[in-house]
This record gives C-alpha cells, sequence and structure tokens, in this order.
C-alpha cells in the first residue's frame, strides 16, 4: 500500500496527471479510497474544453486531500496495531522409550546368551565380537574401577530419570567398533537412550581407558629371559632358533585430517594415514605396539623409536643364548636375538630379512620359510581389520590421538580374544589340522611344495627385485654373516626332517 502512496504523491507534484479517470479510481479503490465517477474543480470549465483530455483531469489539491486523509487513517490503524515478536526457536523434549527395549539391554539380559552352543549366543558374538562372559567381565570392571555411571557405586548418585545401565553404553562401543558404524546407529539401536552426543564422549573414554590402562595389563613386552626364551622355542621348532617374535607396519586411514597436515600425513597410499609398527608373536598375540606415526613415515623411522627391538639390541634380555648347527652338524652357542622383517627396515643384527636376489639354493631356501613365517604379523593385521571394521573405514575424527586409541583398543581386545579361545597351544595353531596329520606328512608337503618353488641348478635371481638401498639404512658389521650362518642350520635342519610345519 505505501508504494501506491508514493507513486501517487509524485503524480500530484505534477502540475496534471494525464491519466485516465478510471484508472485512477481502480488505484485508489485498491488502496482503499472510494471516490465518486463525476469531481468538480474550480476551473470546471476550462477542463471541459480542453481538447487534450481524454479520461477527465483531476486537481492536485484535491489528490493530495484524498492521498492526506487515507495516509493518516493507515498510520493510525499501523500505530495501533502491536508489533509483531520474533519467533524463537524452542528446544523440545524428545520423548525417549524405556532403556529396556534397547537392543543392547535385551541382548545382555537374555538367558540365551549365556550357553555357548546356542545359536542366541553365536549371534551375540557375531554382533558384539566377544562372548558374553568377556563383556560381563568388561562391565564388571569399568563398574568396578569407577569408569562408567552405575546404580552400583553410590557416588555417582545416578537417578532414573538419566540413567543409562553401563551395558548399553559398553555394548554400543562394541558394535561400533565392530560394524564401523556412525554413532547415529547407536541412538536408535539404543532405544535412543544414549544420545550421539553422549555415546561420542563415552566411546572417547572408553577407548582412553583401553589404551592407556589396560594396555598395561594385556600388551606387554617379554619381562625376562625366560619369557623370552619360550617365545623363541616356537620359531626354533620351525628352523629359525633365537627368533622372538615378527615386526611390521601397518596403516590407518585418516579422513578426518586437517587439509593443511594432509600433505605430511599422506605416503604410498595416497591418502591420509596414520601409521603403526607392531610386534606379534607366532600366536599372534600383540606384544608391542609404538606410537602414531604419520603416513609418510617409513618403517626404518618407526623402527627407531621400538621399545621392543630397543631391549633387544641394548642387552636387556642378557644371558639368553641357543644353538644352531653349522653344515656337518656341528652345535655353536648364539647369544644374539632377532625379530623377523621384510627389507624395509635397517639391517641389524637383531633385524634378519630374507635375501632380495641370490642364486644359492639353501640361501633360496631360507628365504621363502622365512617369508613364510613372517606372515604372523600380516594375519594379525587381517584378523584385526576383520574382527573390528572401525579400522578399515575412513576415520572421521579429527584428534590423532582418538585415533591412536581406537587401534590400540582393538589391540587390547584381540589379546583377549586369543586368551578366551585357546586356539594357540605353545605358539601352534590347532584349528585346520586333523589328528590324522603326522608329523611324516607334515615333512612330505613341504618338501612337495620346496621341490616345485625351488630346484637344484635353478636360478633364484628373480626372487626380488634388485635395487640401490637406501642411504639411511644402517647396516650391522657381521650382518651377512649371522644370517648365512641361520640359513645354513635351516638347511641342515630341512634335510633332516627337524623343521616342524603348520
Amino acid at each position: 500500500m505505501q508504494y501506491w502512496y508514493r507513486n501517487s504523491i509524485k503524480m500530484a507534484s505534477n502540475p496534471y496527471f494525464n491519466g485516465g479517470h478510471e484508472a485512477l479510481a481502480q488505484a485508489l479503490r485498491e488502496c482503499g479510497v472510494e471516490m465518486g465517477s463525476e469531481t468538480e474543480t474550480e476551473d470546471s470549465e476550462k477542463s471541459s474544453t480542453d481538447e487534450s483530455y481524454t479520461g477527465g483531469l483531476l486537481h492536485r489539491n484535491f489528490l493530495q486531500e484524498i492521498l492526506s486523509g487515507s495516509t493518516r487513517q493507515v498510520e493510525s490503524d499501523v500505530e495501533s496495531a502491536p508489533p509483531a515478536r520474533k519467533r524463537r526457536r524452542q528446544w523440545r523434549w524428545k520423548r525417549k522409550l524405556p532403556y529396556t527395549t534397547s537392543m543392547f539391554f535385551r541382548d545382555y539380559h537374555s538367558p540365551l546368551v549365556k550357553i555357548l552352543t546356542t545359536s542366541e549366543a553365536k549371534a551375540f558374538r557375531l554382533d558384539y565380537r566377544m562372548p558374553w562372559s568377556e563383556v560381563n567381565k568388561l562391565v564388571n570392571l569399568f563398574v568396578d574401577r569407577g569408569w562408567v555411571a552405575s546404580q552400583r557405586n553410590p557416588a555417582h548418585q545416578v537417578t532414573r530419570n538419566w540413567w543409562c545401565p553401563p551395558e548399553i553404553k559398553i555394548l554400543g562401543v562394541l558394535y561400533w567398533l565392530g560394524e564401523g558404524c556412525t554413532f547415529r546407529t547407536i541412538y536408535n539401536l539404543s532405544g535412543r537412550v544414549l544420545s550421539q552426543f553422549s555415546f561420542c564422549k563415552f566411546a572417547k573414554k572408553f577407548c582412553a581407558k583401553m589404551a592407556q590402562v589396560m594396555s598395561k595389563e594385556w600388551i606387554k613386552m617379554p619381562a625376562n629371559v625366560e619369557e623370552l626364551t619360550r617365545i623363541s622355542n616356537v620359531y626354533a621348532s620351525k628352523g629359525f632358533p633365537g627368533a622372538c617374535g615378527s615386526v611390521d607396519g601397518v596403516q590407518i586411514g585418516w579422513e578426518g585430517c586437517p587439509f593443511a597436515y594432509r600433505t605430511s600425513f599422506t605416503g604410498k597410499e595416497g591418502y591420509a594415514t596414520l601409521g603403526f609398527n607392531v610386534s606379534v608373536t607366532h600366536d599372534m598375540r600383540i606384544v608391542h605396539v609404538v606410537s602414531t606415526f604419520a603416513g609418510r613415515f617409513n618403517d626404518k623411522t618407526k623402527l627407531l623409536h621400538d621399545d621392543y627391538v630397543r631391549r633387544l639390541r641394548d642387552g636387556f634380555y642378557s644371558g639368553f643364548e641357543y644353538e644352531v648347527f653349522d653344515a656337518e652338524g656341528r652345535r655353536h652357542v648364539v647369544k644374539i636375538p632377532y625379530v623377523i622383517c621384510d627389507n624395509g627396515y635397517h639391517r641389524w643384527l637383531q633385524m634378519m630379512c630374507p635375501f632380495k636376489t641370490t642364486s644359492i639354493y639353501y640361501l633360496a631356501l631360507w628365504s621363502k620359510l622365512l617369508e613364510s613365517l613372517r606372515k604372523d604379523v600380516e594375519r594379525t593385521f587381517g584378523v584385526m581389520k576383520k574382527r573390528f571394521r572401525i579400522l578399515k573405514v575412513p576415520l572421521l575424527f579429527r584428534e590423532a590421538s582418538f585415533v591412536q586409541d581406537i587401534f590400540v583398543c582393538c589391540a587390547v581386545l584381540h589379546n583377549m580374544l586369543l586368551e578366551y579361545d585357546h586356539q594357540f597351544d605353545d605358539g601352534n595353531f590347532r584349528y585346520g589340522v586333523g589328528p590324522e596329520i603326522t608329523r611324516t606328512n607334515r615333512r612330505q608337503v613341504l618338501l612337495n611344495n620346496v621341490r616345485r618353488l625351488l630346484r637344484v641348478g635353478d636360478d633364484y635371481s628373480f626372487m626380488g627385485r634388485e635395487c640401490e638401498e637406501a642411504l639411511t639404512t644402517e647396516v650391522d658389521s657381521g650382518f651377512d654373516v649371522m644370517r648365512k650362518k641361520l640359513a645354513v642350520h635351516t638347511y641342515y635342519c630341512f634335510l633332516q626332517g627337524l623343521i616342524v610345519q603348520d
């Protein structure tokens, strides 16, 4: 309406308005002003005799009176109306369902999940990656140590209005680690008892407690020579005495890496990653995890911060010794422990890697057996990523410390499951091996495989690709001598049938 007032005032300021009478009347009616069809002016005779009059002329004084009167009426109406209030978005309480309707609560308190032979117990482990007994121990541990609110602890002062049972929180974290889903999924599965923000906060606390406190109880290096000898005896039966584990690096995708640091955290994968250096035994038990590194760092840099290898080099296990055979079968005592690795590490006496290129039969045999035995650490990474899918999906968290806590937490749960399953007995894998497979049959299978891959008189230079060593690679004196000595021992045990294969 104000638009029509402004235009009418402009027209009234002119001496005459050359527009039709009906057109102006229509415009005024739209503004809420009624006027007659005939209008008398002071100079009516002149207006009636003007040839330029096509629809009638209005005197500007009359038009100004009409407009001023209607304007005053509208202004009075506007002033009497109350001012419009700005709508504010109000927080609305969403009705929550009882926590007894949660899938986590019903699965945890079902009586059938406690019986291992039932399908419900198998489905429980498939969903949460752990059996009910281990989950129950984990819940009681968090409650007893005060890491989660519960009604059993009077210091928490838990009320029924906002209380979420601890089993719902812990099962939600286990489901999230196993499936790699979003926090919104946990919110829906928990019966809307556990919000996304609350679950994210508890997930960070859970992984931090597992990585910083529980890792000291479940991820432990050999404390003395006796424990190191127990680990080495398993490798000695495979033809590698003195070996104390396998070491390798693994990369975890970090999608939430800040853009300013993406170049520093991008390695050969082509995207931002966080690297970890892990040492495992033959039974896939993790004994040490090196802290987080940027994805562009290689294994040689990570090895400099490996406490397990540093213990082996600094003489922490003084008194450790083992025997090796020479070509004639004589025994020699060696006191240098070592771990098995690939060719991406330093050439230290405590780091044994296969030969890249060789044309000698027993060296090629030793390299083949060493590569097959080094797959323990690769198999461990595969098992962890299959159990905990969170390690395979790109992590969207911006805190690198949280990503590290997630990986170490999965390593702790992995070791807990190994102890529960008892699937290894002194390092020997039990599943998949029937009682009819004797030691003689094992040796015959091994002979057939080696004869098919390695034949006397052949050229084995195709094994690997010969390339120039990096300038940063450190080589200890006597490295090649010790490696050939171990190769002679393995070849002698192979000929004498002293090697036990899985």
